[in-house]
């Protein structure tokens, strides 16, 4: 057994090996969720000025236009379409760009 000191909450535990790192699971998801979920990334995404320096939250691309969209807003909920109107166009005529779909991933 090891006594060892936990890097988020700094309380000693006694570590059952050499591996454990933190002292609980909350302690461990915590360290995980700062640090590799609350990274400030930088972004260079095609020279777009109101993107540079803002924390990028998820990027996908347009399933109808095929444009690259970066969402840096928590409340934005875009997933899978740039704009409502692309959207419309692609559940009105879904048969014609699924076939794009495949032409644009074999690219």
């Amino acid at each position: 057994m090891f006594w060892k000191i936990c890097p988020v909450c700094h309380k000693a535990f006694e570590s059952r090996g050499r591996h454990h790192i933190y002292c609980s699971a909350h302690c461990r998801k915590a360290h995980h969720k700062v640090v590799y979920y609350d990274k400030n990334r930088t972004v260079d995404w095609q020279n777009n000025d109101e993107v540079q320096g803002k924390k990028v939250i998820r990027h996908f691309v347009c399933k109808k236009c095929h444009k690259v969209v970066v969402v840096t807003d928590k409340k934005d909920r875009r997933q899978k379409f740039c704009c409502p109107h692309c959207e419309k166009l692609y559940w009105k005529h879904p048969e014609k760009y699924r076939v794009e779909e495949l032409l644009y991933k074999s690219v």
